[in-house]
This record gives C-alpha cells, sequence and structure tokens, in this order.
C-alpha cells in the first residue's frame, strides 16, 4: 500500500499524468475527517468500501431467497422425483467479480 500525505486542495493522480484513470483531490479535513473529491470516468465505479459490503449482503440474501424459493418450486415439482434441484447462479459472486475486475482496470492491470 502505498501512502501519501497531502493537504487541502492537493491532488493524487491514478495513472498516466498525461491521460489519468482518476484523480483524487484533498477538499477538506476537519478533525479525524478527510472529505476527498474522486475525478474518473462515470464507467469507473468509484464508491466508499461499506457500499460493497452492503451491495454483496443485499446480493447474497437475494440469492439465497431465490434459491430458497426455487428450491422449493423444484421439490413440489419433483415431488417423487429422486432428482435434486438445480443451483442457481449466485448474484453476489458475479457482483464481486465484476467489482475485482473494475478495481483491476482502474489500478491498470487490466
Amino acid at each position: 500500500m502505498l501512502v501519501l500525505s497531502r493537504h487541502v486542495n492537493q491532488d493524487i493522480i491514478i495513472g498516466d499524468p498525461k491521460n489519468p484513470i482518476a484523480i483524487i483531490r484533498i477538499c477538506d479535513v476537519n478533525g479525524d475527517k478527510v472529505r476527498v473529491g474522486v475525478i474518473a470516468a462515470r464507467e469507473i465505479p468509484v464508491n466508499r468500501s461499506e457500499f460493497f459490503a452492503e451491495q454483496a449482503a443485499k446480493e447474497t440474501a437475494i440469492a439465497t431467497s431465490n434459491n430458497t424459493q426455487e428450491a422449493n418450486h423444484a421439490n413440489l415439482r419433483n415431488k417423487n422425483s429422486e432428482e435434486a434441484p438445480a443451483l442457481a447462479v449466485y448474484p453476489a459472486i458475479e457482483f464481486l467479480a465484476a467489482t475485482r475486475k473494475a478495481r483491476d482496470r482502474a489500478a491498470g492491470r487490466g
């Protein structure tokens, strides 16, 4: 991890300075809180880490609910069958994979 010290209105440039992936500007420092501004292309997701944790939890809850509903429907259809219900695709895993790809692109690794 690279740790940089910056003052208010100073920038951190991510990527090539002539064509940066993102620019992070220190907007304000108030006690133990730092306000930062991020300038990046719209296709680059920029969010707080808590956002991704909340999204992953929601996706997991939805996937669990969908799996339970699908399993119940499959059990009703296959009541006399010995076939196991098919596993559903987990949206949370797809979300995390997309997040990792975006992060790697932003870091210049893909």
